[in-house]
């Protein structure tokens, strides 16, 4: 039986800054998202509050590279998740993938004698047909992998962008209670030193 690695602790202070608790150091972003393609478990806190930023870290960590790549959504596309529920959302990228993974299987059937399991295929022999089917069947293997990385990659991001929403309108919500008791606060010591 293997241990498993500790979660490496990183925390954020309120100044935004980002220490890394393993290496005594402060990170960037871009390290971050290294720790994490290297396959690291990290997780991050506010040094204050305690609170679990990983999600909304990584959804910033996200959006920074796909800005600075220039490969964002359509605009249709963000209005789209927008107007649906995340649910819905999720239901429909799921079907897709499921359709073009079915579809993928039909074709390798279709391809391949009646009764021949497209796992069995073995290339024993330099004969163009089995080389070319195998050589298919790994692109076509390959294509639905990249396809599901990337969906689940952008699901991930949409989903923690509309969480990253969500906290905002609760800080605002919270500024706008605040700057109104203050503004009671002025009126009442306006009155009193009439």
């Amino acid at each position: 039986m293997t241990a498993t690695a500790p979660r490496r602790v990183i925390k954020r202070y309120a100044n935004r800054k980002l220490y890394d608790t393993e290496e005594s150091c402060y990170v960037t972003h871009e390290e971050i998202a290294l720790l994490v393609r290297s396959g690291e478990d990290i997780q991050i806190i506010d040094n204050q509050s305690k609170e679990d930023l990983t999600r909304l870290t990584l959804a910033q960590i996200l959006t920074k590279e796909e800005r600075r790549k220039r490969r964002t959504l359509p605009l249709n596309t963000l209005k789209s998740i927008l107007q649906t529920s995340g649910g819905k959302l999720q239901e429909r990228i799921t079907q897709q993938v499921s359709t073009i993974r079915e579809e993928a299987v039909e074709t390798v059937r279709s391809v391949l004698r009646p009764g021949e399991n497209p796992e069995a295929v073995e290339v024993t022999a330099p004969g163009e047909e089995t080389e070319s089917v195998r050589e298919w069947l790994d692109k076509s293997q390959r294509g639905y992998e990249n396809l599901a990385r990337v969906l689940e990659e952008r699901w991930g991001l949409m989903v923690n962008a509309l969480d990253h929403l969500e906290e905002n309108r609760r800080r605002i919500n919270q500024l706008e209670e605040r700057i109104q008791e203050l503004e009671s606060e002025l009126q009442s010591l306006r009155g009193n030193g009439s």
